[in-house]
């Protein structure tokens, strides 16, 4: 029996130095050409070099976005993946788990509404 629940997804970007943080909302699951917009919206916003560091999620290994970022020249972003299996080298899972943990409340958990 196939499950009919909603989803709630966040992609963030995380600046480690300055503690900024770019993030998007979407319901439903991620697909390349969200994450691939979001990337190029993110972009629009820096005004310094930067290196895009990425963990192994699937999605930053499809074809669709590897055919779109060639590598992040096209951001000029140079792209740098994490090792596998390292979410302790991953900046962004330290606000993921504030966000999760500390900022919503137990309450917020209990339908996808008040999420």
């Amino acid at each position: 029996m196939p499950r009919h629940r909603q989803r709630f997804n966040v992609l963030g970007f995380y600046n480690a130095t300055t503690n900024d943080l770019y993030a998007a909302a979407r319901e439903g699951t991620l697909d390349a050409a969200f994450v691939i917009d979001t990337l190029d919206a993110w972009a629009a916003t820096r005004t310094r070099p930067t290196v895009l560091v990425l963990d192994n999620a699937k999605i930053h290994h499809s074809a669709t976005f590897r055919a779109r970022l060639q590598h992040g020249e096209d951001l000029d972003a140079p792209l740098f993946y994490l090792p596998t299996c390292s979410p302790h080298l991953n900046k962004m899972e330290t606000p993921w788990r504030k966000i999760n943990y500390e900022w919503l409340r137990p309450e917020a958990y209990r339908n996808f509404k008040t999420l």
